[in-house]
């Protein structure tokens, strides 16, 4: 195995931050002439191959809902396709939708709840988990009855004491 240098890393963590700011700008702009469309004359395809071209995830999820409430789209998702809904099309209400969708990018629009970063204590994981097959083997716990290595744990917990 080739492990990098800490130099290449950060370089490589730069660029795909680089990467990553372009490709949301090429699909906001996919997405704004999806919704363009759309309006002015009910034409799906422009959503279908964008979606078509996000990988399954949030993301895509949070991009068809987008394209659901900015586009004249609705999406069937037993079926997985587009249908235009009925309104009239127009090519100034298509500009209008276009810039009302322009101002706000699907992935600010649907934020996904934020991550958290912090580490993994694993000495408090591992004390919580000592304690659960302590009250397994103990029979003081039903949620943990079935654990089979309580008695391993038990070895273990003597090996920290």
């Amino acid at each position: 195995m080739n492990v990098i240098s800490m130099s290449k890393f950060q370089a490589n963590v730069a660029r795909i931050k680089r990467s990553g700011q372009v490709l949301d700008d090429m699909i906001h702009d996919a997405a704004v002439f999806a919704v363009y469309h759309s309006v002015k004359d009910g034409q799906v395809t422009p959503a279908i191959q964008l979606v078509a071209a996000m990988p399954k995830s949030s993301r895509r999820a949070n991009l068809i809902s987008w394209l659901a409430m900015y586009g004249n789209l609705t999406f069937n998702a037993k079926k997985g396709i587009f249908y235009t809904k009925q309104f009239e099309h127009s090519i100034e209400n298509a500009q209008d939708q276009a810039d009302l969708a322009d101002e706000t990018p699907f992935w600010e629009e649907f934020a996904d709840a934020a991550v958290s970063l912090k580490p993994l204590d694993f000495a408090q994981k591992l004390k919580a988990l000592l304690h659960a097959a302590h009250q397994a083997k103990q029979g003081e716990s039903k949620k943990y009855s079935g654990l089979t290595h309580a008695e391993l744990m038990a070895k273990v917990e003597e090996l920290m004491a």
